[in-house]
This record gives C-alpha cells, sequence and structure tokens, in this order.
C-alpha cells in the first residue's frame, strides 16, 4: 500500500473523529493499513488522537460519547431518538491471542506502571545527566570549535542574526537588545576559544611531561627490583585459586618492565592510567580491576604502599591494606584507611591469616 491511501484514511478518520468526538475500535482497525503492525506506529496514531481530543471508544458497545464529554458539551432540549441511556462499558475483554492491532498496543500500554514522583524525578535527572555527557562530548571535538569560530565571525560581520545562535524571547525582543546581545555573543565565543586554546596547551603540556617522565624511567628500568616475596605471594594466591589483578596509576608504557618482572599468568587483568577516566585518590582503577575480576568492590582486599592508594580503597568500599615500602609510615598508611600495615608481600604472605585468607592445613 501507497503512503498517499494510508494519508487518506488517517485524514478520514481524523475528520470523523472531529465530526462525532469519537472513533470506535473497529473504525481505527478498518482504516489502518494491514502492514502497521508495530507499537511504535500505533504509539503515534493513538497520541495523534490524543492531541485532536479524539477518544477511542469500545465498538460494540459506544453508541454516543461516554458520559464525561456529554457532560462538557452544551446542554440542548432535544429528544432522544434512541430512547433511554445505555451505559457505555469500556472494561477491556477476554484476555487471550488477538490480532486487533488496537486491542493489542492499549493492552501492552496497560502494562506499563505509571511512573511516581519519585521515578518522574529520577528519570528526568538521568536525560538531565544524559544531555550533559552529550553537550560536553559535542564540545570537545575539533568540530565543535571551528564551528564556534565560524559563528563568532558570522556574528561580527553581520551575516546572520544572534536569534539564529540564542533563544529569545520575541515579545521583549528589540534592536537595542538585540545589539547588546549580539556583542555579548561574541564575547563569549571569544573566551570560549581562548580556554580552548589554553585547555589544548595543558594538554600538549601534559604529553610532553608523560613523554619525559617515560623516557627519564626507562633509563633507570634496569635498576627496578621486585620487592621481598611479590612474585611468592602472586603465585600462592593463584595456587588457593583467588583471583587478583593488578592496578597501577603507571601508564602501560612505564609499568611494562616490573610487569615483566612478575611474570604474570595468562589471564590476569592489568589496568593502567590509559584505561580509566581518572587515577587515584579516586577508585576508578580498583573498581574495573574488580569489574574485569567479576566480583564486588566491597569483597575485594586493596594492597598499596601509599595513602593514595588507602584513599581509593575506601572510596571504592574495599578493604585497604598496606606496605611501608613507599616511604609512608605505619600511622599515615592506617589514618588513610589501611586495616593492617606490613613491611613488604614477604611480610604479608606470613600473615594472610590476619587479612582472611585460609591456608591449607599440612
Amino acid at each position: 500500500m501507497s503512503d498517499e491511501p494510508k494519508l487518506e484514511e488517517l485524514d478520514r478518520l481524523i475528520s470523523m473523529g472531529k465530526q462525532k468526538g469519537y472513533l470506535t475500535y473497529d473504525e481505527v482497525n478498518d482504516a489502518l493499513p494491514s502492514d502497521i503492525v508495530s507499537l511504535d506506529q500505533l504509539d503515534d496514531i493513538m497520541s495523534m488522537f490524543g492531541a485532536l481530543d479524539i477518544e477511542v471508544v469500545d465498538s460494540a458497545k459506544a453508541a454516543r460519547l461516554p458520559s464525561e464529554m456529554q457532560r462538557q458539551a452544551p446542554a440542548r432540549e432535544e429528544p432522544d431518538e434512541e430512547g433511554g441511556g445505555e451505559t457505555i462499558d469500556l472494561s477491556p475483554g477476554p484476555v487471550g491471542r488477538t490480532e486487533d492491532p488496537v486491542r493489542l498496543y492499549l493492552r501492552e500500554m496497560g502494562r506499563v506502571a505509571l511512573l511516581t514522583r519519585e521515578g518522574e524525578i529520577a528519570l528526568a535527572k538521568r536525560i538531565e545527566e544524559g544531555r550533559e555527557q552529550v553537550t560536553n562530548a559535542i564540545l570537545s571535538t575539533n568540530l565543535a570549535l571551528e564551528r564556534f569560530r565560524e559563528l563568532r565571525e558570522q556574528l561580527r560581520r553581520g551575516e546572520i542574526s544572534v536569534k539564529d545562535v540564542v533563544d529569545v524571547n520575541e515579545e521583549e525582543f528589540s534592536e537595542e537588545k538585540e545589539a547588546e546581545l549580539t556583542r555579548q555573543v561574541i564575547n563569549a565565543f571569544g573566551q570560549v576559544d581562548r580556554l580552548l586554546r589554553e585547555r589544548d596547551a595543558l594538554l600538549e603540556e601534559a604529553r610532553r611531561l608523560r613523554q619525559f617522565h617515560a623516557e627519564a624511567y626507562k633509563r633507570w628500568a634496569g635498576h627496578v627490583r621486585l620487592l621481598p616475596g611479590a612474585r611468592e605471594l602472586l603465585g600462592l594466591l593463584t595456587d588457593l585459586g583467588i583471583p587478583w589483578a593488578i592496578a597501577t596509576s603507571g601508564h602501560r608504557e612505564t609499568a611494562a618492565p616490573a610487569l615483566e618482572l612478575l611474570r604474570l599468568p595468562p589471564g590476569v587483568p592489568v589496568v593502567t592510567r590509559d584505561v580509566v577516566d581518572r587515577a587515584k585518590p579516586d577508585p576508578d582503577l580498583f573498581l574495573a580491576a574488580a569489574a574485569q575480576l567479576g566480583v564486588d568492590i566491597a569483597d575485594a582486599l586493596v594492597v598499596g604502599d601509599s595513602v593514595w592508594d588507602m584513599l581509593a580503597a575506601r572510596r571504592a568500599r574495599a578493604l585497604g591494606v598496606g606496605f611501608l615500602s613507599g616511604g609512608y609510615g605505619q600511622e599515615e598508611l592506617e589514618r588513610a584507611g589501611a586495616y593492617r600495615v606490613y613491611e613488604d608481600p614477604a611480610d604479608l604472605l606470613r600473615h594472610l591469616d590476619e587479612v582472611g585468607v585460609r591456608l591449607p592445613t599440612p
């Protein structure tokens, strides 16, 4: 069926509905094309009827408008040619298999629970957060920066109106206000351009510093040594079937030499700074590691040698265990949230029972 007959049928339905104030299920079902089977299509059509104040009622018993609509209509002293009034029963029919798309639509819609006020607020917040994320993503692109500069130049040359750039109240808008608003928008675009240039310069500086750090680290990579008991501790955890992962603030390139010394078994998750948005003391590294292990972070143990490790573990709701190898004292680590503090991995290996690891009995 072509689009033209479909539109003609819908126009006929709308005209009939406006004339009577309502439509019956049979009238809608007979007029709809047979290829309309999507609930989204039916939703659009029913929403259109609702916007036009056209009610859809049961065709079997809807001999006239519902009583609610009659009370709203002007009273007229006309005899009822059909005799006594008949109550319209809009209750749903028997639940069973139906091929009536209108009834199918209403049945499916009836299964959707109405939102509470708290649900509406939560949904509105999620929508607002989504819009903000999309906006931030768009504004972080070079295309957006070029568009800002293009709009600023077009406003300066008078090629476009400020009304094409920002929303304005037409009723209160005047030539004087347009000129002032144009000046403000041009200045705002200039500030955005300046801030974005500063951001790019900072990002470039951070990239150079990271590269310098990586080169310096490589020069000293040959002097890197494992802490006593590190490889033995990880080997025992593997033998006991206890899942573990590596989470480091270092980038993959700089962390590679130490990871090679550990001789990690295949399949051990390694989370580096490259794959998370924020480093410690934010918990992103540990949350990502727990997710890769498939465990609840609240059931995990975080081992580190800095106060930033302990703070991040606390924020992640994990149990923190500190080593003294990072230059921080026991009191500092405990203030940051460490449950226990040990000299090094070898010391922890001798006291695994203190952190809930059950060793097999000899």
